[in-house]
């Protein structure tokens, strides 16, 4: 989906279903765009789990990512740990890793994002929030995929 968005705000809820063998997700490209007068933009994700990893990855394309949203129950060695990151011209920069994992496997959860040029906020299931760096500086991105072992089944603006 490509769109020019000139609203207020943004909500962009994705259903997940947990799926018992990889998945290829199709990604979306959205333009995420905050203007002089509103600085945020959110995205409310709805999961249904069990999962071992998915990752919300908001940026310019595959190779420029902003925000890389990574939690864990179980991959590669990380048990119920959130990594977040970025990625410039295809290479990451470094990850920063939070303890405080609030999802439960079995039960279907949402995380809200919202950022402007200085940072992105994610509003975790329990309702804490958690800060990461906005390290491209942009108030607009293009680029919004979600991967895992889900499927999205559906996809809503406000």
């Amino acid at each position: 989906m490509h769109q020019d968005l000139t609203a207020r705000s943004w909500i962009f809820t994705f259903h997940l279903i947990a799926s018992a063998v990889p998945v290829d997700l199709p990604w979306c490209h959205v333009i995420l765009h905050v203007s002089l007068l509103y600085i945020l933009q959110c995205a409310h994700l709805h999961f249904a789990l069990p999962l071992p990893s998915f990752s919300v990855n908001i940026g310019h394309g595959e190779d420029n990512i902003a925000l890389h949203f990574n939690p864990r129950f179980n991959y590669q060695g990380d048990n119920n740990v959130i990594v977040f990151n970025s990625r410039h011209g295809g290479s990451w920069s470094e990850e920063r890793r939070e303890n405080h994992f609030p999802f439960e496997q079995g039960e279907e959860f949402k995380v809200t994002i919202s950022f402007n040029n200085e940072e992105f906020r994610v509003k975790l299931p329990d309702g804490n929030m958690l800060y990461f760096p906005n390290r491209f500086g942009d108030d607009k991105y293009m680029y919004i995929q979600v991967e895992g072992d889900a499927r999205v089944t559906g996809f809503k603006l406000k």
